[in-house]
């Protein structure tokens, strides 16, 4: 309807109020009230807001005049209210509106702004104010993208991005799929119908979408009304009407039990009908078979106008993009099932992806989360990082030879690379941090070398014994006394098997 009809119709609907209110000889009221009823109709198409563009506002500039304000402190409202419809938008995006135009008014000059929102909203994870931007010099272009980012007014509704997070969690669940929503649906923009599309498109005819009306909102119904069409099974259904037994039962027995009747649609064109198509989005021109779907030539379930990685070896699991599950933190439990994505390497974990708190892999007597060197041999020492350091091989300053009472503490060393002969080891040199860096550096390469020379003459091979030096880059404790400096000057036993 454009805007011509729409006005048209606005008015005939006042001239048919008027006559009415003017046989009932209230005609000075009614013709007030039909004043405002045009002016309202109106208003949705020629209120100012509507045809504001902030791109071309400048920045105000009033040469000679001093600056009273240094820094400037912005809240957005994010209440609920502001989601409601104001002359054909929601509120909030008349106030994005507005706040790019603020943005772009504020004067070329050293000024600090700070922008900070504030909500209603009774659930704990959201805060009730949170601040956007933090006071600091105004940077016009990065308030701006931050606006247009949504930081302020998203993009999206609560409900979109609840079906998309609820689109990851699917994907990879085998069998029929049933999705009831409960809402007013009073979320002013398409953003939950996009998104229900983006759901069916994944799960095909597995999906059923069955939006709850909580109200009687015409405009929450008729959205609802579009959600539930995404699906092949979807419908809408009025929370008054369930509050009767006979009207709950209707309800669970079609999502249930009892199949409703289908329109025959073929959205993808295939000759494949949607309630057969387990491939609803197949590109045009594409061969299917009696699923809808085109051909799968690597056999990983997923056809190759969706398959991301063709020539997937046969039963290798993939997603749904026909790729194999993704790893990142290599601890055996692919990403969609990892709850714990970032587990340092070697540590071992549950079916969650997920390491025991009390763990203690090496058995060393510190557990797996405050361990540093998780493969430590059994009865080496280790200090408080869970890594080998034999607390009597301490050095003098500028010293590298080994004392008798070193060589004596060495065979504890000797002793574990012997009852482990597939143990190798890299002896690491330490300084403390007096000194040039380049002289540390030489000096706790002459320390490891010394001890590896001693372990050589013991009767270890060469071939499992590395050195290296590290300087004061790795002190176990500040050098900031003579005690802790004689802690750094040490070598550690890093284990490799």
């Amino acid at each position: 309807m454009n805007k011509r009809i729409f006005a048209l119709f606005a008015i005939l609907i006042t001239c048919a109020v008027y006559l009415i209110g003017c046989q009932a000889q209230k005609s000075g009221s009614m013709l007030k009230k039909s004043h405002q009823m045009i002016e309202n109709a109106l208003a949705i198409f020629e209120h100012p807001i509507n045809t504001y563009d902030p791109t071309t506002v400048v920045p105000v500039t009033e040469p000679g005049k001093p600056l009273i304000t240094d820094h400037l402190v912005i809240i957005f409202d994010q209440t609920i209210s502001m989601q409601d419809p104001y002359v054909g938008l929601a509120k909030s995006e008349h106030a994005q509106k507005i706040l790019l135009g603020l943005n772009n008014a504020i004067p070329e000059a050293s000024i600090s702004t700070m922008f900070q929102t504030f909500t209603d909203c009774p659930c704990q994870s959201q805060k009730v104010t949170q601040i956007v931007s933090s006071l600091a010099a105004h940077d016009r272009q990065k308030i701006s993208d931050t606006i247009e980012s949504g930081a302020f007014c998203p993009r999206k509704s609560p409900l979109a991005i609840a079906l998309e997070t609820c689109k990851k969690e699917l994907t990879s669940v085998k069998g029929n799929i049933s999705v009831i929503i409960i809402t007013d649906g009073n979320t002013y923009d398409q953003s939950p119908v996009l998104a229900a599309k983006s759901l069916y498109n994944e799960l095909g005819p597995r999906l059923g979408i069955y939006p709850i009306l909580v109200g009687n909102s015409p405009y929450g119904k008729r959205l609802l009304n579009k959600i539930a069409e995404q699906s092949v099974w979807g419908l809408v259904e009025r929370g008054d009407c369930l509050i009767k037994n006979k009207c709950m039962r209707s309800f669970i027995q079609k999502i249930f039990y009892i199949p409703q009747k289908i329109t025959k649609k073929d959205r993808d064109k295939d000759g494949i009908y949607d309630h057969l198509d387990y491939c609803p989005t197949t590109p045009d021109g594409n061969f299917v078979n009696d699923r809808g779907c085109s051909a799968d030539s690597d056999g990983d379930g997923i056809s190759d106008d969706r398959d991301q990685c063709p020539g997937t070896p046969l039963n290798q699991s993939v997603d749904s993009n026909g790729c194999p599950p993704k790893d990142l933190d290599k601890d055996g439990v692919v990403d969609n099932m990892d709850k714990c994505l970032d587990t340092p390497p070697g540590h071992i974990v549950n079916s969650d992806g997920c390491s025991d708190p009390n763990q203690d892999h090496d058995q060393d007597g510190v557990v797996d989360s405050k361990d540093d060197c998780l493969n430590t041999p059994s009865g080496a020492s280790v200090n408080t990082r869970g890594c080998w350091v034999i607390s009597d091989i301490r050095f003098s300053p500028g010293s590298w030879e080994l004392t008798s009472k070193h060589k004596k503490s060495l065979q504890e060393v000797i002793d574990i690379m012997k009852q482990n002969i597939e143990l190798r080891l890299e002896i690491q040199g330490h300084t403390d941090n007096k000194g040039q860096e380049v002289l540390n550096k030489k000096l706790s390469s002459y320390r490891a070398m010394s001890v590896m020379k001693y372990l050589l003459k013991s009767g270890i091979k060469s071939s499992r014994l590395t050195f290296k030096g590290y300087g004061s880059e790795r002190p176990v404790i500040n050098n900031d006394n003579h005690h802790n400096r004689s802690m750094n000057r040490r070598v550690e036993f890093n284990p490799k098997y």
